[in-house]
């Protein structure tokens, strides 16, 4: 038909941008024959949208239930732009490559794929040809969220948790069972650990058999006047337990948090995210488990730690240092102007013979699929497995 190797490459290959900054790539085809068009258009999109089914009685009188709906949306982006109208409606035979460019808002909410929703962003690229159905293309990207943490310094002081209890009843109660637990902060970005240390002092008669621990995250969901609540279990792993009238310490015990949207989700109203660290003590016996639990949140900003004497030198290094951090560009939110996206490019640039193998957005499949924060680079964590031989991962 004259139009082939019609695709969207994104500057960032990896097609994963931060709230606030400029996404930008270029549209490629190769027109072999002149050819009708009208121009080549771009469309940015950008939704998020939630869905459940429930059984509801039906009120036939037979006991019977049917399936009920639960549906909900919201559009963050939804913006089409010409980047290049032909001279008299006409493509001319050329290996063409279009720039686009586009001002990323600063309140997007951060990518996001659950059991009963996903928030998702997309480019599509068409070439309107007359009478003819119009050329097109697509290419998913992610949108990273601004979760800056250094907005609630307080949550950098470690937290400390503490509870007990007695077995038996009245006056046959027993010694007490003490149970302190301390976190080395209370929020963390992806990529980082919680280091967990503790000390159970067992002063009963009881034996503990186990201290299970577990990281989760609460998945709620808005729609139709409804919410619905989602558990997913990140880590589930143990620690040994400790003998009658005995003490079991732990030391910065490592919880490697992987790649996971932020707390919150900021910008999407009928999607939030929790996350919480809990442990239990399980005695041997019919007794009740000793719970201590404590929230977590996960940022996608890290708290900043820069150690540099306050001269005039040091302070424009520490500038230019935060602007060049993954989550300080120069189109951070109040440092940034909205570029005009309306205007064609001035013409075509640069050739190419074929498209290179497309990147697989990080939207596309699996739940855990945000920016993972790398303080190192653009380099990817190690695995999830790798790291937790002796836990199990769920959901």
């Amino acid at each position: 038909m004259g139009i082939s190797n019609f695709f969207v490459q994104f500057d960032n290959p990896a097609g994963i941008f931060y709230a606030g900054q400029m996404l930008s790539g270029v549209v490629k085809f190769n027109v072999s024959n002149s050819t009708n068009s009208e121009g080549v258009f771009v469309k940015f999109v950008g939704k998020a949208e939630v869905h459940w089914v429930e059984q509801q009685d039906s009120n036939d009188g037979e006991g019977s239930s049917e399936p009920v709906h639960y549906n909900s949306s919201e559009t963050y982006l939804d913006q089409k732009v010409c980047i290049y109208r032909p001279t008299n409606n006409r493509l001319q035979p050329y290996n063409y490559a279009l720039p686009f460019t586009l001002q990323l808002q600063n309140d997007l909410p951060s990518s996001f794929v659950g059991r009963c929703g996903r928030v998702y962003y997309y480019i599509k690229a068409n070439i309107h040809r007359s009478f003819k159905f119009a050329t097109k293309t697509s290419l998913p990207f992610s949108v990273v969220g601004l979760k800056d943490l250094n907005h609630c310094p307080v949550l950098q002081n470690p937290v400390e948790l503490q509870n007990d209890k007695k077995f038996g009843v009245l006056f046959w109660k027993s010694k007490p069972l003490d149970a302190t637990l301390t976190l080395n902060k209370q929020a963390f970005v992806s990529g980082e650990s919680i280091l967990l240390s503790g000390v159970v002092d067992n002063q009963s008669n009881v034996k503990i058999k186990k201290c299970d621990l577990n990281f989760r995250k609460i998945e709620i969901y808005h729609a139709s006047g409804k919410t619905k609540h989602e558990e997913i279990f990140i880590y589930e792993g143990n620690l040994p337990g400790v003998k009658k009238k005995d003490k079991g310490v732990w030391h910065e015990v490592p919880i490697f948090i992987p790649s996971l949207p932020p707390s919150g989700l900021c910008g999407c109203g009928i999607i939030d995210v929790q996350y919480f660290l809990e442990i239990r003590i399980v005695p041997i016996g019919a007794h009740f488990d000793l719970k201590l639990e404590t929230e977590i949140t996960i940022g996608t900003i890290p708290f900043r730690q820069v150690d540099i004497q306050p001269t005039l030198a040091n302070n424009a290094e520490c500038s230019v240092m935060l602007q060049n951090h993954p989550g300080f560009s120069h189109n951070y939110p109040g440092t940034s102007q909205a570029q005009d996206s309306s205007k064609p490019p001035s013409g075509v640039v640069g050739t190419f013979e074929a498209p290179p193998p497309q990147p697989t957005a990080p939207i596309a499949e699996g739940r855990d699929n945000c920016l993972p924060y790398c303080p190192g680079g653009d380099d990817a964590p190690p695995s999830y497995e790798s790291l937790f031989k002796g836990g199990k991962r769920r959901g």
